[in-house]
């Protein structure tokens, strides 16, 4: 049967298809509005990537490289990062990445802090992801914490930090926001010096990263209208006030504010506490009080979230201040700040001929002296004759490197007594490292210290691997180069060096070479827990861990050496090294004082370093057989046992395996409660001396410093402290009063530091 349309079903037909259409027509009016509403959702859908391809994305390239990699559809920047090269992974399949903790820098500096950085915005829930430390790096970490951000400017850190471990842990952050990126990034990332790393250290693993769907609830805000302060220059005194606007939205709970830094001290919070509403106005104030780089961090915080900004100000000199800042006394030391001051102090010893005895000497920061190019040691004899005022320049103050280091120094000369001290008389040069430096002279060369007179003081004084030194004709040392009897010390003064280490790798040409110090001829002496870990080479002469030469009455206890001690041929006795060079891993020989009573004492120390063995006069200890035996004192002293045919009288044998427990320690220790510890990795698991008499010199820094215990499942902190946070090894929160069985990171905020401590309760 034929159908007929006609004008009526024609206008039945148009009428619903208006109507159809009108319908389509509000529900895309809907979608659109409800876009322009919450025009995230439809981003907001999971997304996961579990790094199964990383290598194919990313490729070999080094942790400098800035990487900017799609994964699984969103868009990330690496720096700092790498494939994981062993292919571990302990999650599923064999794929991981790496971040570094630390970049090595040498003629290419970082370029910003290490990071894992979502690139786009977009809706995010939870963030989370597994992290892991392989066994290397288990014992090298450090706290990591996720960001996000609202505008790319200001980060909000989420959650507490957390620190790797080798078994993998879950990371779970609440973002909760419509638009937002996130980051993983070092906790000290607003203070940290990315340009000064000295290693790839730190590395964390991370995989199977998650975001799941932002729920749509109202979020907090917690910004600021900056994203850092810059107070200027300030001269002494100057003080200069900056504002900003801090944004608090949607934010249960109270915002703590505080300064935090080494250079908080700078700074004071004008503003006491937020208003009501969803602004308040910050008030800060820099006051300039000596020269140089200042940096701490604002921070606002509430029990979920904080917001830091980086304050930054730079102290100039104006009229008669000298250095950086101070007045030169026990409270008010001169203040160390760069490598202009260190230049200053150098030309003033010099031109000056001031020696600043009686005088402190403070460093503020680390310092880079790359902009030197040949420091002249402070303190020296460089092209003069004579040993009087008019041929010497001694340094004779107190220098406290701050537990700072000095990095990129160089020094090359022809001259004698090198060093970044090159003459010191009755000084104290304290808590200071050197790394990544070259020191080049004609004789007497070291890192720290090229010659002492009569006596001085050297405590918990550092040098690292990184470090060269090498001379053209004798004596070369990786700390101190030597100590003499000069015009005689005051009653009671003598020379002491403890809680030093050295790593350097050391050259000398024909005359001696030690780790720790070459020659020593004062009387009095004491060593005691110093350390040589460093490869040391004298050609056809005396080399030891310790000390090269003894000359005077000297004590040494609880001293190491791991380091590879070598006598090399010159070629200048006929392609042989001569039988009367000697060797000790402690010390290599003694001279001038045989009818001294006990002008030799070593005790509770051990070498478990190689030694060549072309000489007959080699002794992983000292070799006593080669002066009176009566006139020394050699008591608890091992050696490795593995080391061969190597001269062993007078020291115990000891198997390297067994050098690296307990049991060992207790033998050093004479089986009672002393220095001798082993430190998760630290000197290749041997033993070394950083007992309570060791930690004495930190904690005389800071009598404040609290302590902690768990007891009857809670935390008891004894001292003084503004805030205390324990956290389980997943990185999440656990209450102070309520702890099971387990092992805990304990942090402690008390006068603008903070203290981290691992219990196992």
């Amino acid at each position: 049967m034929r159908q007929y349309i006609t004008k009526k079903h024609t206008f039945i037909f148009f009428s619903l298809n208006i109507i159809i259409n009108m319908k389509k027509f509000y529900i895309y009016l809907i979608m659109a509005v409800s876009a322009m509403v919450f025009p995230f959702q439809a981003m907001a859908d999971e997304w996961t990537y579990d790094f199964e391809d990383i290598e194919a994305l990313i490729g070999n390239q080094g942790p400098r490289a800035v990487i900017n990699a799609n994964f699984n559809g969103l868009a990330w920047h690496l720096y700092g990062a790498k494939r994981n090269i062993d292919d571990q992974d302990w999650c599923n399949g064999e794929g991981s990445i790496c971040l570094n903790g630390t970049l090595l820098n040498s003629s290419i500096l970082a370029t910003e802090t290490p990071n894992i950085t979502l690139s786009n915005a977009r809706a995010i829930g939870k963030f989370e992801f597994y992290a892991a430390a392989h066994d290397y790096w288990k014992n090298n970490q450090l706290w990591w914490i996720v960001q996000y951000s609202t505008d790319g400017n200001n980060w909000i850190t989420t959650g507490d930090a957390f620190m790797a471990t080798p078994e993998p842990q879950l990371i779970s952050r609440n973002i909760n926001q419509p638009s937002a990126q996130v980051r993983i990034v070092r906790e000290d990332y607003a203070t940290y010096d990315y340009t000064s790393g000295n290693a790839y250290e730190y590395k964390i693993n991370f995989d199977d990263f998650r975001i799941t769907d932002y729920d749509g609830t109202v979020a907090p805000v917690l910004s600021a209208d900056v994203a850092s302060l810059d107070f200027g220059e300030l001269t002494k005194g100057e003080e200069v006030i900056k504002t900003f606007t801090l944004t608090h939205k949607n934010i249960e709970g109270n915002i703590a504010m505080e300064i935090i830094g080494d250079d908080a001290v700078y700074f004071t919070l004008l503003t006491e506490e937020v208003s009501e509403g969803e602004s308040t106005d910050i008030s800060i104030k820099c006051t300039g009080k000596r020269k140089g780089d200042y940096m701490a961090v604002f921070r606002a915080a509430t029990d979920d979230i904080q917001l830091n900004l980086t304050l930054t100000a730079v102290g100039k000199i104006e009229g008669d201040v000298l250095f950086s800042g101070g007045s030169g006394t026990e409270s008010d030391p001169y203040l160390i700040s760069d490598a202009s001051d260190m230049q200053t102090l150098s030309n003033m010893v010099e031109n000056d001929q001031n020696t600043f005895e009686g005088q402190y000497f403070l460093m503020t920061n680390d310092i880079n002296m790359s902009s030197i190019k040949n420091f002249r040691s402070i303190g020296n004899q460089f092209g003069r004759q004579g040993s009087g005022i008019d041929g010497i320049r001694p340094f004779s103050g107190t220098f406290d490197g701050g537990n700072h280091v000095i990095r990129n120094l160089t020094i090359s000369n022809s001259y004698n007594f090198v060093g970044l001290f090159g003459i010191v008389n009755g000084a104290t040069i304290k808590n200071l490292t050197i790394s990544q430096s070259s020191i080049y002279g004609s004789s007497a060369v070291a890192p720290l210290i090229g010659e002492i007179l009569e006596y001085a003081e050297v405590q918990n004084c550092h040098v690292t691997s990184d470090v060269v030194v090498k001379n053209e004709m004798m004596y070369a040392s990786g700390l101190i180069v030597g100590a003499m009897e000069y015009m005689g010390a005051p009653d009671g003064k003598y020379l002491r060096i403890s809680d030093c280490t050295t790593g350097a790798h050391v050259t000398d040409f024909t005359g001696g070479a030690a780790g720790i110090i070459c020659s020593q001829a004062t009387n009095g002496a004491i060593i005691e827990r110093c350390g040589n870990k460093a490869e040391v080479t004298s050609n056809n002469h005396f080399v030891a861990g310790i000390c090269m030469l003894v000359k005077g009455t000297t004590t040494i206890t609880d001293c190491y050496n791991t380091g590879k001690l070598f006598m090399e041929d010159d070629n200048s006795q006929g392609g042989k090294i001569t039988t009367d060079c000697r060797g000790g891993g402690i010390v290599a020989s003694a001279e001038d004082i045989l009818f001294t009573d006990n002008w030799l004492t070593i005790e509770n120390c051990y070498s478990a370093g190689y030694m060549s063995e072309s000489s007959t006069r080699l002794h992983q200890i000292y070799d006593a057989d080669q002066m009176m035996g009566e006139n020394c004192t050699l008591s608890n002293n091992y050696y490795i046992a593995e080391t061969g045919n190597i001269y062993q009288k007078y020291a115990i044998p000891v198997e390297e395996s067994v050098m690296k427990t307990d049991e060992f320690v207790r033998m050093l220790n004479r089986g009672q409660e002393g220095c001798w510890m082993i430190k998760n990795g630290v000197n290749n698991g041997f033993p070394v001396p950083e007992g309570s008499v060791a930690n004495a010199i930190e904690n005389a820094k800071s009598d404040s410093k609290p302590s902690i215990a768990i007891e009857n499942n809670r935390v008891v902190v004894n001292g003084n402290y503004d805030k205390v946070s324990v956290y389980d090894l997943n990185g999440q929160r656990r209450s102070l009063n309520s702890l099971a069985n387990g092992i805990y990171i304990i942090k402690i905020e008390a006068e603008g530091k903070t203290y981290s401590y691992k219990i196992v309760y």
